[in-house]
């Protein structure tokens, strides 16, 4: 069997989430389910309401990132997958903080939100004492050049990408160049777009989507966003483009799969995705038009720029 789950990778607090695992392919006997939530954020109490069909529904009661396995069996085989769920704050709301603790008033904080919701979002883990010393009474832009010279922001920005194009278990890259990978993007030696690129035509996604309609569906949905492939204008060329045709493409005359991949994740539509999920995980809702087109121009004219953002946007700017 190959187990596979059918779920929002991005949710906002106080909405139940529906989990299905009926894409799961199997060999032709019964399957059974066995779900498990791998990961949740600090003071989540939150469980799977039911573990052991093909459908679960979790309510995310904290903000942060909420990792959820499923394991399928079909007589002496199985499969595992696991999806990340990230849930940002309610519109409006507060940023979430630890039973009994009080309140901070907005007047005596150099950022929006507490130093420990700026470090969950930005590196996935609370604060040292040391940082808290450091940093409680910092200015914004200290706290932006902090996170920036820390390792994790680049292997969470990793881990959660790969999540997000379903590169994950057995389809994970290993080895390098991968393995250092993180340490490239801190040092600026690759760009977000290079990474897409040689994902997507690498061995990995070739293995994960083996064939063109698959390849396609997940090359538009994940760096396009959803529905993208429902759009003949993009889903039948790159079609062709991946069987190794020519066609035109986002404007362009191209070749192969290289001239599609190329030309995808240049493009102006790859890079509006990439910042809109990314303000949506650090920030739990959507970029406006007028922000979006701000910190688009930004990208556009130094890509490097986008780890810089990300410290921005943690700290609430």
């Amino acid at each position: 069997p190959l187990a596979r789950i059918v779920a929002p990778r991005q949710a906002t607090l106080g909405h139940p989430l529906a989990l299905s695992a009926e894409a799961s392919a199997q060999r032709g006997g019964a399957l059974a389910f066995r779900w498990t939530l791998l990961e949740t954020p600090a003071d989540s109490r939150a469980d799977l309401r039911e573990a052991s069909g093909p459908r679960t529904r979790l309510i995310p009661d904290v903000a942060g990132r909420y990792v959820v396995e499923l394991r399928v069996r079909e007589e002496d085989a199985s499969s595992s997958a696991t999806h990340a769920i990230e849930v940002g704050p309610a519109e409006g709301s507060a940023e979430p903080r630890p039973p009994g603790a009080e309140a901070t008033p907005a007047a005596a904080a150099p950022l929006r939100g507490d130093l420990g919701a700026v470090f969950r979002r930005a590196l996935g883990r609370e604060p040292s004492a040391a940082e808290q010393q450091k940093l409680t009474s910092a200015s914004p832009t200290a706290i932006q050049e902090h996170l920036l010279g820390q390792d994790a922001l680049y292997s969470r920005w990793w881990g959660l990408e790969l999540d997000h194009l379903a590169l994950i278990g057995e389809h994970a890259p290993k080895g390098e160049p991968w393995d250092s990978l993180p340490s490239k993007l801190r040092e600026g030696r690759f760009t977000i777009s290079d990474v897409h690129y040689a994902l997507l035509v690498g061995q990995d996604w070739a293995e994960r989507y083996p064939n063109p309609e698959a390849s396609a569906k997940g090359m538009l949905e994940l760096l396009l966003g959803r529905g993208s492939s429902d759009e003949p204008d993009l889903r039948d060329p790159a079609l062709r483009l991946l069987e190794g045709h020519e066609a035109t493409f986002l404007g362009q005359q191209i070749k192969g799969q290289v001239g599609l991949v190329r030309t995808l994740v240049r493009s102006k539509r790859a890079a509006e995705s990439l910042l809109q999920r990314t303000h949506f995980r650090l920030r739990g809702r959507a970029l406006s038009k007028s922000e979006l087109e701000a910190a688009l121009g930004r990208y556009q004219e130094e890509p490097r720029s986008y780890f810089a953002q990300c410290a921005r946007w943690a700290c609430g700017e």
